[in-house]
């Protein structure tokens, strides 16, 4: 029996040996015992192969048949494969942001924004640095904002702290003008030195005087607030050159500026001609201030943008210089002429004009008013110069009309014309068989720049006179 039992393990070890499968967990020492290591398997895999190793893959987005016979131990880890790093990590100058394979899109950080590891460091475009992203706060992310301009959003400056000083449509702090310092001019310009209204005719003046009236203050831009200044008379010449862009022309309209020359030096000189009459010209405009006009551009040999206070203007005669005429009783007439115009302390004159002829016949078509044919009736005007259109004018025309049955005349005003009645006329209408006075007025403005009201009249038909030498006038109330 004990044969026949060895006899059986002898052939069961015999049959071990012919590559039998043993299903179940072995040992290497199982391989051993056997004696037979390259035919006893465990799962498939040879007894006595190496059963372990690192791994030599890499995790991907798919699935890798392996064809190794080895396995990977316990405590071993794959690596990613490239593109999924780079799908989680980005590439050098990019961030994270999306939906890719993993959540995630690299993006480029842009011009502005570097990247150094572990860290992200943005700057604006003027190279002020917001800081790292890990130390970045409020401070430096507003210092790395624009301030704001007149086109633009942005933050408000830093103020440099006080109560006086306030913010300013271009950007800046500075003290606001107070309503206490822009005072009123205390000055007008005239024709006769250290009198504000002269009362009597002044022709030919080739100097312009600028002297205290009810004061001798003058608000004078600094660029930032108004200056009330005290000013003594000043004076320039028709002929002078040194501190205004040119001498006076003939029949030239000129604003007159105030303000503070090197030294420092009270001035008020004249800017560039009027391009004509009624225009100023671009070197002369002008820009209202907190109430006060000022010279809207530089003036050669005068003030800086901005910084001449405009006193007013004056207009030459054609011999470039200056006449204030109030009117005369003359043959033909002796015209008004207030050739200067005063921004602030206008006066009111009184201007009177009459042609001392006799009688004379009516023309039938509209005509200056001239009584007797002296002088082409010229002298029947009013001439006014206003340098900002803010008067009202009242004139009245008073003749003596004569007149057949049924014919008439009219009397009234022209403006800037000897044969068209203005708009804002009234004229008189003598009809029939009459001697009587007739009165034609004038009320309304007159414009911006120089302009005259002549007398003006016409008859329905040849045979009708008129006349003023019986003490009729013609009158007007003028501020200048």
């Amino acid at each position: 029996m004990a044969l026949i039992l060895a006899i059986w393990i002898a052939g069961l070890t015999g049959a071990l040996a012919q590559n039998v499968t043993v299903i179940g967990p072995i040992t290497p020492g199982d391989c051993t015992a056997f004696n037979s290591p390259t035919v006893v398997k465990d799962g498939g895999l040879p007894c006595g192969a190496g059963h372990f190793a690192n791994p030599t893959g890499a995790v991907g987005l798919t699935a890798v048949p392996g064809v190794a016979t080895t396995s990977m131990r316990s405590d071993a880890a794959p690596p990613l494969s490239a593109s999924v790093q780079s799908a989680l990590t980005g590439t050098t100058g990019q961030i994270l942001i999306g939906t890719g394979g993993f959540g995630f899109s690299a993006m480029a950080l842009g011009g502005d924004c570097t990247f150094t590891s572990p860290n992200i460091t943005c700057t604006k475009t003027s190279g002020v640095a917001f800081g790292t992203f890990a130390t970045a706060n409020s401070t430096v992310a507003t210092a790395a904002l624009n301030i704001f301009t007149s086109g633009l959003q942005g933050v408000v400056p830093a103020s440099g702290g006080g109560t006086t000083n306030f913010l300013r449509a271009d950007g800046t702090f500075a003290p606001p003008p107070s309503g206490s310092t822009v005072v009123t001019p205390q000055m007008r310009i005239t024709l006769v030195s250290g009198l504000a209204v002269p009362t009597t005719d002044q022709v030919g003046i080739g100097t312009i005087f600028v002297t205290p009236a009810g004061g001798n203050l003058i608000p004078i831009s600094n660029g930032s607030v108004f200056v009330p200044t005290a000013f003594a008379e000043v004076s320039q010449a028709a002929t002078d050159t040194t501190k205004s862009p040119a001498a006076v022309a003939n029949n030239s309209v000129y604003d007159i500026f105030c303000w503070i020359d090197t030294g420092p030096t009270n001035r008020c000189t004249r800017g560039p001609a009027w391009t004509n009459d009624t225009t100023r010209s671009a070197g002369t405009a002008l820009n209202l201030n907190l109430g006060i006009w000022v010279n809207a551009v530089s003036i050669t040999n005068g003030p800086a943008a901005g910084l001449g206070t405009y006193v007013g203007s004056c207009r030459s005669n054609g011999t470039a210089t200056f006449d204030l005429k109030f009117g005369t009783p003359a043959a033909g007439g002796g015209q008004a002429w207030f050739s200067c115009w005063n921004m602030y302390n206008r006066a009111p004159a009184g201007a009177h004009v009459q042609d001392t002829n006799a009688s004379s016949g009516v023309a039938t078509v509209i005509s200056a008013f001239d009584s007797a044919g002296t002088g082409s009736g010229l002298g029947n005007r009013i001439s006014i110069l206003h340098g900002i259109d803010e008067d009202a004018v009242d004139a009245t025309f008073a003749v003596r009309s004569t007149t057949t049955s049924p014919n008439n005349t009219r009397e009234g005003f022209c403006l800037d014309s000897t044969s068209a009645f203005t708009a804002n006329s009234s004229t008189a209408i003598q009809s029939g068989a009459l001697d009587t006075t007739a009165i034609g007025r004038f009320s309304g403005f007159i414009g911006l720049g120089f302009h005259f009201l002549q007398a003006c009249e016409v008859a329905s038909t040849t045979g009708q006179n008129s006349r003023q030498a019986d003490g009729l006038l013609t009158t007007a109330i003028v501020w200048w």
